[in-house]
């Protein structure tokens, strides 16, 4: 069959290979007939006339194809949002990390210590302020280290080391008893307060959603209460040194804001009478944290504490230590 010259030129010539040009269509016949004064013969038989239906059947296969080369070579839109943005009930990675570990200073005040530190026979000693009867510093800088580690999204252990560290120097304005020793008034007495502090409790969550977790907590909150006085001549001094590892429950909570900021706050709380040992306690937290990078993150918070507290010391000496302060906390962390 020989196809008729194509007015469109090269292009519709090159669409009538494919079998998509509209010239490539009409048979040469077909147009012959249509031009006045010429007659065809009568074909002989109908075999030639089922040509236009095979090339139909192939333009269709052929345009067909090219529909699904043109689907599969579209860019996949909706598959590139979904990989950029996390699917909704993926977790914020940020409440679960498997470790924490942050190390920063806690800048601490408004420290009101009152200590009463008497001989165990005796029960003989003087109540005493250590701020405003001994001089003893109401603010204090100590290295502070927190870090937690976690089981699976409900459960993980909490730990924190930090060792407040206040001194002071003040002439006694009265006579006073403190353990073993009797301080007469006008003396110059060199005083130190310090507490080393170490925490570890277990947390469980009962509420571990996409980006809430709301826990209760149960641990130790251990002190080690080291006071010592001493006269500026040096010819008297007394120590008391004892601990009180204290058993503690709390409640504590985290939301995430986006995937890297969050909010948590934390208390723990106990009042308890065992053997040697009565007091209560209260130790509150409130912390923001950022994490800009991968495994690296920073973080600011503010933590109050109260103590009251009765316990035996080395050297047959009693105290009944009561003990406040707040302050800000400001610290690195990492974590994976």
């Amino acid at each position: 069959m020989h196809y008729p010259p194509c007015p469109g030129g090269a292009f519709l010539a090159t669409l009538a290979v494919f079998g998509l040009g509209a010239c490539a269509s009409v048979p040469r016949t077909a147009a012959v007939a249509e031009t006045p004064g010429v007659r065809l013969p009568e074909p002989a038989d109908a075999a030639p006339a089922a040509a236009p239906a095979a090339d139909s059947a192939t333009s269709g296969a052929r345009t067909e194809a090219f529909s699904e080369l043109d689907a599969r070579s579209a860019p996949d839109l909706t598959r590139s949002k979904a990989q950029e943005a996390p699917p909704p009930s993926e977790d914020y990675e940020n409440l679960y990390r498997k470790f924490n570990f942050a190390v920063g200073g806690a800048l601490y005040g408004n420290f009101d210590t009152t200590v009463q530190v008497t001989e165990t026979t005796t029960g003989i000693g003087a109540h005493l302020d250590m701020e405003d009867t001994l001089g003893i510093d109401g603010d204090s800088t100590t290295l502070r280290l927190d870090g937690q580690w976690g089981f699976n999204r409900r459960s993980r252990l909490n730990f924190s080391y930090y060792d407040i560290r206040r001194s002071g120097t003040r002439v006694a304005e009265n006579d006073f008893t403190f353990g073993e020793i009797t301080i007469p008034a006008g003396t110059t007495v060199n005083s130190e307060f310090d507490t080393l502090i170490f925490k570890l409790a277990y947390q469980y969550n009962f509420v571990a959603d996409q980006r809430t977790t709301i826990g209760v907590t149960g641990g130790f909150h251990t002190m080690v209460i080291d006071v010592a006085l001493e006269s500026a001549i040096g010819d008297l001094e007394e120590q008391f040194k004892g601990t009180a590892p204290l058993p503690v429950i709390g409640l504590n909570a985290a939301y995430a804001l986006s995937r890297k900021m969050k909010l948590a706050a934390a208390t723990e709380f106990l009042q308890v009478e065992i053997q040697q040992l009565k007091g209560s306690i209260i130790d509150t937290k409130l912390t923001f944290e950022h994490d800009p990078f991968k495994h690296f993150g920073w973080g600011i918070g503010l933590n109050s504490f109260a103590l009251d507290v009765e316990l035996e010391g080395e050297d047959d000496l009693d105290a009944d230590v009561e003990y406040g302060y707040s302050g800000l906390m400001i610290y690195l962390r990492t974590f994976f």
